[in-house]
């Protein structure tokens, strides 16, 4: 026939999903497949149903109407599923988009899972079995008998034989209307008479031409037309891979051949369900849950049978046990690197063979994403496009060959291989070419080229099959029965008396090899290349489309030798050299490769391009008129500039060798005699070539004239550049006091961001209200600031301008930078999270020279014996000096001030001044920083001011002079003199350089951090009354403005509110310099917390990782991340590695987390060298010849106008001893530096010379060890006798009744200490006994009050003093740990010449004797060197001094200010203390039930605040989420949405009342991290903002929204947020997880 019938159904008509009856015949239908037929012995069966349908007597009028009612049937099974799955197809294509988007929702719900199994599945099998029930066979005579009967004429126009196929095709062509886009004619238009005469044999209906009727004539019918609701070339092509789509699963997915047995029916679902997981895997990678949802789509009896199987794997998780073992076949689990998310599946290498890229149960999107990820055969060989089809039911294996075989299908595929593939050297014109538009608009789809290649490859597969065997098993002659050879098909004419059916190798000739023009029946195609050549130039990327799909390659590649291997024709067209030949895989493999390298290669050219085209942008913000000094610079330093006039111009010196080349650089010697450069041109920048000298890495100078001062050669190679600029200059070489432009500040700093913390004060909670008569309160009282940098460097005038392009394309991200107050933001390079710049400081490269190779360090010269390397004396200790002792020290240093310097005099506050007027003369002009300038003595007492202190940071911020003199000459040097300042020009400009501003704000930016987190953690009512150290002007502000306060004054400001008259300039400069002085030691104390916190981090994991799987691994991570080499061995000390100037461009120091912190220790260092013997004389407390300034004439000005001020520094005894001995490490590494770098500043009778950095560190770690020692042992007595940590009055009997107990005691333990003496056990009490006797004061013959012990008394008293021996024992080793990490910070290498310090893995059975004589070990003394050193009388007076110092300030402050410090105490127990470190409460962990794990914050933590009677609160975290969720229902019944804190185990209301947000700033100084016990889910706070994060309570497979699995606390998980907390990277958290997820939880909501 021409035609045929179908439904009058418009393209535009509506329509529905919804087929029930339709559906419920086809669940029947897959009911029916999966019984067995007779031939198995079972009753029912496909082939029992099919005979139903089978019509004995078609001549009858019976067997007439059965056929007319078959032909029905089959018509309307047909149909209406192919109408649903065409508008399907044309809605994912894009059209049908006026019904809004409900229309695609309809679509996922009809054809991805979980109901597509009921919808589309089913419409799937119902055209399968349409398809296989119009291959009924009807008599041919019967057909071809003409009769006049209506009834005949109406059957024989309903039933055809066998055009099941032909008809189903047609009708896709025309219902998913591309009937006329792919080329095809429409037959009644070639025959209009026969067609006629088909209408009117009652073949089909006829539409009646309307115009006609009117006439009166008879109808005249309208032939055939077709449509399309799509218009455009590229929506048409999308519709085509949809109904190429569509044959394909027609294809692969049949009903499988009925199961023999139980086992059979078992190992078919189990094939099943592992073909789901592999495709949902190959999709991307899944958890758990979402793999399980593939039961969803399996049949009810398969799951059945699955669960029977689980039952003997797992009785447990019957269900789970089938999919758990072919996940292990199939997939492995994705680590998750330390990621709070569910445990990923992933699809192993090797099952990559069985994806489908057409597998109809995974979405469009998910087999696009397939394609981008699917790894590639390394191999090289062609490999199939898609792999062969599932075993199928013998019913309808049939319908394969019948599609593959269909010459309609067949010419789709290579209309589509044409259009991508084929080359034309001349164009065809396209005019009378049926489907035109496809060739005219160019428009090309890779995917749907791949649907061609797939089906080709079905049909290989297929065809391959033998069906010789089946038919002579049938008996059958014809061959037809098996499909291949109905109408349509191009096998079709093959004669039916030919019982060998078509075989694989016709199959490659009507399907490959064919005529191009009898495929398409089109003579446009004549001498076109068949499909076998358009699929060969695919596979070689040849054709004019490229392939991005390399599997699509590859498949081709595979098809072009499947024709040559079946096909001697093939094998002839393309050669005998196949693709999949040696040469071809060699070919195959070089072209992947080829592909990659472009691949790659755009990739980089993409991202240079971007980040040039960045730069560039964040350039043009900046002034792009330079001034005439910046244009020098720039010029002078261009890479570009001919180097010999650039060296000409810069050097005076003879002839040198240019590094790394044999070139000679002949220098003009005829310039004027000027300053030389001591060290080798400057490193290369982007703006200045490599340096022409070879730098000498052990120091050695350039030759000198006689009398010049040498500056060290530069550590960096390079500067750093900024990130924004990619320039390495600073604010030196710019003249911005003619112009007033700040904008050209650029001072050099790098990313850093403060934050406030609890973690080393206890790990976090609560703070108490108890007194601070408990060292735990007060540990936690404050908060601590923890410091972290990133290590890129930005210009503080390019990160101002980077901030404000940022908030002009997106508010959210504005921050303003007013009144030195700079807020949170990103570093533009990395993304993390920032608040301070820190000012990069260039030191010399004898900072890391070790003390072996420096100390033979001399200039190479001629004049060798006058000219010396400071540098290398500062670390080098000579033999004398090693054997120096404690004694010698404090004899000769003039660090203290009060007794070996009589230059100057203590003020009494915060200052040294001269006392001799000839030496201030003399010593004026080079000691800009170090005492006052010249003015009359009068007024020298109180003339160091603000002002002067901010000079000497200009000064000694900088780079050394004669550094950065070499990138100018001479007459550039003297145009500007603030180009390159001196000490004169320093004294002249008193405002802030760009790196002195950096620095100033970066004090008020970690001194506001803290105070602000204090202020919201305790309230202003709770923390004026103890501000703590470092803070005197606040607690002035506070205690001088209480009159004020009280009668509703204005309150003063400071420094006014100290004074009851006006201050004058200069006194009001003095104050202001003792703020800054303060804030600097502030910092110095959050720069103690840091290095504190860090190493106290590294112990913990080094820990915790003894037990991990793969220790090794996680070492080497370890190690990198934290930039140390490990931990020692004996003492715990964290080490860090040997630094070499040759590793990594000379920034091997600053790797790691804590070899950055490095770059804060340069700024603190050089920010103490201006106050440096202030600073000592306040940390260290040396005894003072006197307190009164003989010259001091306005003294009794003072006394009447101001009043009696607090502290700057409290006393050692009562201070944070560890900060105060830092803050003196700072004062000596600071002035070496000032002596190395800036040697013209320090006036040869300046008074003061570092010597040996190494040696006086080691002193002065020595006495605050002492100072430690006797703190904790006071404390102990103190707590255990008295009842309170108070330090004693000096004029109290109660007070002085009790020293003279306790010296008492000492000496009678002393007298009765039968030991060893040799031993170290000994000899340390024999210290500690000493240094007791040496702290009080009075006469140990005379005893007052004593003589009143009983016995009992007296007993246990010794043993509270042995006791206190013990505990100072182990802070002795927590002091010389934590300083020891300091000291390598601030001094690089200072242990190198230490041999031992080789094995880095911690041991857990030494004892604290053997652990305390490793670390004074490290530090080059032991027992003997501490009992002997105690015998020096200038060390017993400095012990003696700090006693009296605390006692006499407990006593006269409360009496002077009105304020009572109740800080001054003994603080046996001070911070670090962390959570899980070396004071971890063992007994509260003994307390901790074995199905618990302790709190984020420690179990210390949690047991001492329930014993302070909190109800809301746990001790430790059940394992068990029903233990939890339990133990939390019965502290909070009332509560419907609960939240836990895993810090401390407080439990909170998180039903938006902001209860989580308070107790967040209480707990952690504004971070948190809690858990939501009804949602199950984790919550992390910062400040206001939170987000939610994986909980720690999951699933045996890392889920808690699996149901009936039963949640439990993952081990992993809960490190993770342990190392979240302990870490401090909850803030940093916080903002990614806000970032990258869609749910944002508002402000202050929890």
């Amino acid at each position: 026939p021409l035609a045929m019938a179908a439904l009058p159904l418009a393209q535009t008509k509506t329509w529905s999903f919804h087929l029930p009856l339709h559906r419920f015949v086809s669940t029947c239908i897959r009911e029916v497949c999966r019984r067995g037929g007779g031939n198995l012995g079972d009753s029912g069966g496909i082939e029992d149903l099919l005979k139903k349908f089978h019509i004995e007597d078609i001549q009858s009028k019976d067997g007439m109407s059965k056929l007319r009612l078959n032909a029905l049937l089959f018509r309307g099974l047909m149909e209406f599923p192919t109408i649903v799955l065409s508008r399907a197809a044309q809605i994912r294509a894009g059209l049908w988009k006026r019904n809004g988007p409900g229309m695609q929702d309809q679509v996922l719900n009809y054809s991805e899972p979980p109901f597509c199994r009921s919808l589309q599945d089913a419409d799937l099998v119902m055209i399968q079995f349409s398809l296989l029930c119009h291959t009924v066979e009807v008599d041919e005579s019967y057909l071809s008998k003409k009769t006049n009967d209506e009834t005949n004429k109406s059957m024989s126009g309903l039933a055809f034989q066998r055009a099941g196929t032909l008809r189903f095709v047609n009708l896709l062509l025309h219902r998913f209307g591309v009937f006329d886009f792919l080329g095809f004619r429409k037959a009644p238009d070639t025959d209009v008479e026969r067609y006629r005469r088909e209408i009117n044999e009652g073949l089909y209906p006829a539409e009646i031409n309307s115009s006609s009727e009117k006439h009166g004539s008879p109808g005249i019918p309208n032939l055939p037309w077709t449509s399309s609701p799509a218009k455009d070339v590229t929506t048409l092509l999308v519709v085509v891979e949809e109904l190429l789509h569509l044959v394909i699963i027609l294809i692969t997915e049949m009903p499988t051949p009925p199961p023999r047995d139980k086992q059979a029916h078992a190992m078919e679902a189990k094939r099943r369900l592992r073909r789901e997981v592999v495709h949902r895997l190959a999709s991307g990678s899944k958890t758990h849950s979402e793999l399980a949802e593939v039961h969803h789509v399996l049949p009810q009896r398969d799951n059945h049978i699955l669960s029977e199987e689980g039952k003997l794997i797992n009785p447990d998780d019957a269900s789970g046990a089938a999919l758990e073992e072919v996940l292990e076949e199939v997939g492995c689990k994705k680590p998750s690197h330390g990621k709070l998310s569910p445990e990923l599946w992933e699809l192993q290498k090797w099952a990559w063979k069985e994806y489908d890229p057409a597998f109809h149960h995974i979405s469009t999107r998910a087999h696009q994403t397939v394609a981008e990820c699917r790894p590639k055969d390394s191999s090289g060989s062609s490999t199939p496009y898609a792999p062969p089809p599932s075993p199928a039911h013998s019913s309808f294996k049939r319908l394969r060959r019948d599609l593959t075989a269909d010459s309609s299908i067949l010419a789709v595929t290579y209309r589509l291989l044409h259009v991508h593939c084929c080359i034309v050297d001349s164009p065809k014109p396209v005019t009378n070419l049926q489907g035109k538009s496809m060739y005219e608009h160019g428009a090309k789809s890779e995917t749907a080229l791949a649907r061609a290649v797939h089906i080709l490859t079905l049909g290989a597969f297929t065809w391959e099959e033998d069906i010789q065997d089946s038919i002579e098993k049938t008996g059958n002659s014809s061959w037809r029965i098996h499909g291949g050879g109905d109408l349509g098909s191009v096998f079709f004419d093959r004669s039916n008396e030919n019982r060998s059916a078509p075989t694989v190798r016709d199959w490659v000739d009507k399907a490959l090899l064919r005529n191009p023009q009898e495929v398409m029946n089109d003579d446009w195609y004549r001498g076109e290349e068949n499909a076998l050549l358009l699929l060969s130039r695919l596979s070689k990327n040849e054709g004019s489309f490229s392939a991005q799909d390399y599997s699509l390659r590859l498949g081709a590649a595979w098809l072009c030798d499947f024709a040559i291997k079946w096909n001697p024709d093939a094998a002839a067209l393309l050669g005998k050299s196949s693709v999949s030949s040696s040469d071809g895989k060699a070919g195959t493999a070089i072209a992947k490769n080829e592909d990659m390298e472009r691949r790659q290669q755009l990739a980089k050219e993409k991202a240079l391009a971007k980040m040039q085209a960045q730069m560039a942008n964040f350039a043009k913000m900046m002034d792009s008129t330079p001034s005439f000094d910046d244009e020098d610079e720039v010029r002078s330093r261009s890479p570009s500039r001919d180097r010999g006039e650039s060296i000409d111009r810069t050097f005076s010196t003879p002839t040198r060798r240019r590094s790394g080349t044999t070139e000679l650089m002949e220098i003009d010697s005829s310039l004027d005699q000027v300053d030389i450069i001591l060290t080798p041109p400057p490193p290369s920048s982007p703006y200045t070539p490599k340096s022409g000298t070879p730098r000498s890495r052990s120091g050695s100078c350039c030759t000198t004239p006689r009398g010049s001062h040498n500056s060290c050669a530069r550590l960096l190679e390079q500067r750093p550049q900024c990130i924004i600029c990619g320039t390495d200059t600073d604010s030196m070489q710019v003249d911005t006091s003619s112009t007033g432009d700040t904008s050209k500040d650029k001072a050099l700093a790098f990313c850093g961001y403060a934050q406030a913390s609890t973690v080393a004060k206890g790990g976090g909670g609560v703070p108490s209200n108890t007194d601070f008569e408990d060292s735990q309160s007060y540990i936690q009282r404050h908060v601590g600031v923890h410091i972290t940098l990133c290590g890129h460097a930005i210009h503080s005038s390019c990160c101002e301008s980077y901030l404000k392009s940022v908030s002009q394309r997106d508010e959210r991200l504005f921050d303003r930078l007013e009144g030195g107050k700079r807020g949170e933001f990103h570093c533009p390079m990395c993304q993390r999270l920032s608040n301070i710049l820190i000012p990069f400081i260039d030191v010399g490269v004898d900072w890391v020279q070790s003390t072996e190779s420096d100390s033979n360090i001399r200039c190479k010269n001629e004049n060798d014996d006058m000219v010396s390397s400071d540098s290398a004396k500062l670390r080098s200790c000579s033999k004398k000096e090693r054997k120096s002792t404690l004694d010698d020290f404090l004899r000769a240093t003039k660090w203290w001030a009060g007794r070996n310097d009589k230059t100057v005099v203590w003020d009494g506050r915060c200052c040294l001044t001269p006392v001799k007027e000839e030496d201030t003369q003399e010593s004026s002009d080079h000691l800009p920083f170090l005492s006052s300038p010249t003015r009359s003595l009068r007024k020298s007492v109180r003339a160091f001011g603000k002002k002067d202190l901010i000079s000497a940071w200009n000064s000694v911020m900088r780079t050394p002079r004669r550094v950065r003199r070499r990138a100018q000459t001479p007459s550039e040097r003297g145009f500007n003199p603030l180009a390159f300042p001196t000490p004169e020009s320093d004294r002249k400009r008193k405002d802030s350089f760009g790196v002195t501003d950096v620095w100033r704000k970066l004090m008020d930016q970690i001194f506001d951090v803290a105070h602000r987190a204090d202020a919201k953690r305790l309230g202003e009512d709770v923390l004026c009354t103890s501000y703590g150290e470092f803070r005197h002007h606040l607690t002035e502000k506070y205690v001088f403005n209480k009159l004020n306060r009280t009668m509703g004054k204005e309150l003063l400001e400071w420094p006014m509110c100290i004074s009851s008259t006006t201050l004058t300039d200069t006194r009001r400069q003095e104050l202001s310099r003792e703020k800054l002085i303060s804030k600097l030691l502030f910092s110095i104390q959050s720069f103690t917390y840091s290095c504190c916190s860090e190493a106290a981090e590294v112990r913990r994991l080094f820990r915790n990782g003894t037990t991990q799987s793969d220790p090794d691994s996680s070492e080497k991570a370890l190690l990198s991340k934290f930039g140390i080499s490990g931990v020692e061995l004996s003492s715990g000390v964290v080490m860090l590695p040997e630094s070499h100037t040759s590793a990594d461009g000379d920034s091997q120091p600053f790797d790691g987390r804590m070899g950055k912190l490095r770059y804060l220790g340069l700024a603190l260092m050089a920010a103490t060298s201006p106050v440096c013997r202030e600073v000592m004389q306040l940390c260290i407390s040396f005894p003072l010849q006197s307190n009164v300034d003989p010259f001091d004439f306005d003294a009794h000005i003072r006394e009447t106008d101001e009043k009696e001020r607090a502290p700057i520094v409290y006393p050692i005894l009562c201070g944070h001893v560890l900060t105060h001995t830092t803050c003196a490490l700072c004062a000596i590494t600071g002035q070496a530096r000032t002596q190395s770098d800036f040697p013209e500043m320090i006036a040869e009778k300046s008074g003061l010379r570092v010597r040996n950095v190494i040696f006086e560190s080691q002193k002065i770690v020595q006495i605050g060890l002492i100072a430690r020692i006797i703190q904790v042992i006071l404390a102990h007595l103190r707590m255990a006798t008295v009842g309170s940590l108070s330090a004693p009055k000096c004029n109290s009997k109660v007070d002085r009744a009790w020293e003279e107990k306790i010296l008492s005691t000492v000496l009678e333990i002393e007298k009765e200490l039968n030991m060893d003496k040799s031993s170290d056990e000994y000899t340390w009490k024999l210290s500690c006994l000493m240094m007791l006797k040496a702290s009080m004061p009075g006469n140990e013959g005379q005893f007052e009050f004593s003589l009143a012990m009983n016995c009992s008394e007296r007993a246990d008293l010794t043993n509270h003093v042995i006791n206190g021996i013990e505990v100072a024992k182990g802070a002795a080793v927590e002091f010389l740990r934590d300083i020891s990490v300091i000291m390598q910070i601030l001094t690089p290498n200072v242990f190198s010449k230490n041999s031992t310090l080789h094995e880095t893995k911690m041991r857990s059975d030494l004892t604290p004797t053997v652990v305390l004589k490793s670390l004074l070990t490290i530090h080059d003394f032991d027992f003997d060197i501490i009992a002997n050193s105690l015998k020096s009388d200038l060390l017993i007076d400095v012990i003696a001094n700090w006693y009296i110092d605390a006692s006499r300030r407990k006593q006269e402050f409360p009496n002077r200010i009105g304020l009572d410090f109740p800080e001054f105490f003994f603080r046996g127990m001070d911070w670090p203390e962390t959570p899980f470190g070396d004071r971890f409460d063992l007994e509260s962990s003994r307390m901790m039930p074995s199905t618990a794990l302790p709190l984020l914050g420690g179990c210390k933590l949690a047991s001492r605040r329930l014993q302070e009677g909190s109800l809301c609160q746990i001790s430790w975290l059940p394992k068990s989420y029903t233990d939890l969720y339990a133990e939390l229902g019965s502290v909070c019944p009332d509560s419907d949405q609960t939240a836990l804190c895993l810090v401390c185990g407080q439990v909170l209301n998180a039903s938006g009342k902001s209860e989580c947000t308070k107790h967040a700033f209480k707990c952690g100084g504004g971070a948190g991290i809690f858990f939501l016990l009804q949602e199950c889910v984790g919550l992390i706070m910062h400040g206001v903002k939170a987000a939610y994060i994986h909980s720690p309570y999951v699933d045996s497979h890392g889920e808690t929204n699996f149901r009936g699995r039963p949640l439990n606390l993952d081990l992993d998980r809960y490190n993770i947020l342990l190392n979240i907390w302990s870490g401090h990277l909850t803030r940093e958290r916080v903002v990614a997880e806000r970032v990258s997820t869609r749910t944002v939880i508002i402000a202050n909501f929890y």
